[in-house]
């Protein structure tokens, strides 16, 4: 296990760097201390990758983090890096596996945000309107 001031400096390092080839030298020190499925350096590297446009990256980072230890930080990450790419389809789908993963139990006000955007951004809900049963089970799961 990595010393906590050491996992301190990573997390800092990853909040400030925006290009891609850092956030890989990071992400492979992450991986050489086993560190990858920890969930906040994962949250993080998760949202470094956003930062640099990587999506695909991001989505990797993530999948990485055992889904038992997910939360809404690490939700929430990768949900809003789908939402400002406009991957309506994929924040969608993202969505419905966070609620069926996780029982419910980590949708909150922001990560529903992120699927009402996809929904409007798939003109799901057109004119300002809004469908009753976005938080149905039957409609999103």
């Amino acid at each position: 296990m990595l010393p906590v001031n050491r996992a301190n400096a990573l997390l800092t390092l990853l909040t400030q760097i925006k290009a891609l080839h850092h956030t890989q030298h990071l992400h492979a020190k992450v991986i050489l201390h086993g560190l990858e499925e920890e969930v906040v350096l994962g949250s993080s590297l998760t949202n470094s990758y956003i930062q640099s446009n990587r999506l695909d990256f991001a989505t990797a980072s993530f999948d990485r983090i055992p889904p038992r230890k997910r939360n809404r930080y690490s939700w929430n990450t990768i949900l809003s890096g789908h939402s400002k790419s406009k991957n309506h389809c994929e924040s969608l789908r993202l969505y419905n596996r966070m609620r069926r993963d996780c029982d419910g139990g980590v949708v909150d006000s922001f990560n529903l945000v992120f699927a009402i955007k996809a929904c409007v951004g798939l003109g799901l809900l057109e004119n300002g309107g809004s469908d009753s049963r976005i938080g149905d089970e039957e409609w999103v799961g």
